[in-house]
């Protein structure tokens, strides 16, 4: 592999990477499918599936718009040859319990999950997604907390359009 093109390659992988925790803690569904081959495989644990099964997984579990948050960090990625490559990302997700957020003041319990998406990417035509993903989850912690007073919720994250981003892409792109 030319150097300048593997290069080009670890970006195109690595935003693949961003618009799926974007997708997810969004609850933009559209985006996800952007993310995977239409003939796609997820293996999440308790799903194991392609993608629309997927997204209607995700739909049943987050029914409310509680706020979410992947943070992707180390991401090797290993090309096997110029359309195939491994890609391990390490991930931290955490979510309030279903129901929603737990508000200033009030104790609760979060759910905070530490991980590893382990990827085969494929490249068809010249747009890399993932054709199958292992998420494997090296711990998951129910954690009690207490929201501290004076947080202000207004901008708190929240799964639908009136969270920040998609304000703001409004603002700036007029969609």
């Amino acid at each position: 592999m030319q150097m300048d093109t593997e290069l080009s390659d670890r970006v195109a992988i690595r935003d693949v990477m961003g618009r799926y925790a974007r997708a997810v803690d969004r609850g933009d569904f559209e985006l996800l499918r952007s993310v995977f081959h239409a003939d796609g495989y997820d293996d999440h644990g308790p799903y194991k599936g392609g993608v629309d099964g997927f997204i209607h997984w995700l739909k049943e579990r987050f029914t409310d718009d509680a706020p979410m948050q992947h943070f992707l960090g180390n991401s090797l990625i290993e090309f096997a040859d110029a359309n195939l490559a491994l890609v391990e990302t390490y991930y931290v997700a955490s979510r309030p319990p279903k129901g929603g957020e737990v508000k200033s003041g009030q104790e609760g319990f979060y759910v905070l999950s530490w991980g590893r998406y382990v990827d085969r990417f494929e490249r068809r035509g010249a747009e890399w997604r993932v054709a199958y993903r292992r998420t494997v989850v090296d711990l998951r912690l129910q954690a009690a907390v207490n929201v501290l007073p004076g947080t202000d919720s207004a901008n708190w994250g929240r799964r639908d359009e009136d969270d920040a981003l998609h304000i703001a892409r409004r603002e700036i792109f007029g969609r």
